[in-house]
């Protein structure tokens, strides 16, 4: 994540304080809102004290019973394949032998997909995280999940500058990235010349990351300005 972003200093470390505590976390927030970046920033730090780690991206996945399978093919994992509910479960028991004791970090990117029935994913989860002391898994999603062994983390934007506010725009965490971001494109830029421009184009985005990088893009060919 972003070094330079408060957001990025915290947040790692309550995701990281969740997954020792629960081993079950759901990284919550609209798209755009740097879900992704920030588990992947915190399962970068964690893997170095693991066996191993997977990411995985879920909307890849039509089923929970497709996720075990994906699951297991990136822990080079050989499962049969179901043809039932029995065989689902047998399918979820050999992968839960497969990994075992071992430490292993686990992150389903945008699980979306799976929300419209969540049993079967709870049960998964409930299966592996009982069978597999070593496991920990962060998932990310756009929605709650109502999985009640998981800790949530929710996203909102970065801090937004506040009109009359005490704290100054250019101090704000949305602006500053922002003017990183536009001073890669231009190097000469300078926000002081451009403070009430760039408080609007900050509170315009609601301060979620993607949308201010896309934003700041444009200064290839406009001004704040524009």
């Amino acid at each position: 994540l972003d070094h330079v972003l408060g957001l990025a200093l915290v947040q790692p470390d309550l995701l990281e304080q969740q997954l020792q505590q629960t081993r079950l976390v759901v990284v919550v927030g609209l798209g755009g809102s740097g879900k992704t970046r920030l588990a992947r920033a915190a399962i970068s730090r964690l893997s170095r004290t693991v066996q191993s780690s997977l990411w995985l991206a879920s909307v890849d996945a039509g089923s929970v019973d497709d996720l075990v399978h994906r699951i297991a093919d990136g822990l080079h994992c050989t499962l049969a394949a179901a043809t039932d509910a029995t065989d689902a479960t047998d399918a979820a028991a050999a992968l839960a032998a497969h990994i075992g004791q071992r430490s292993l970090l686990l992150l389903i990117d945008g699980v979306e997909p799976l929300l419209a029935n969540v049993e079967p994913l709870q049960r998964l989860l409930d299966h592996l995280l009982d069978a597999c002391p070593g496991l920990g898994v962060v998932l990310t999603s756009r929605e709650p999940m109502g999985l009640p062994r998981a800790a949530l983390l929710r996203l909102s934007g970065l801090a937004l500058p506040v009109p009359d506010g005490v704290r100054p725009a250019l101090a704000t965490d949305a602006v500053r990235l922002f003017v990183r971001e536009a001073q890669r494109i231009r190097p000469g830029f300078d926000p002081r010349s451009a403070v009430a421009e760039l408080a609007a184009i900050a509170r315009s985005t609601g301060g979620l990351p993607l949308a201010l990088r896309i934003a700041a893009g444009w200064m290839r060919f406009l001004s704040c300005a524009d």
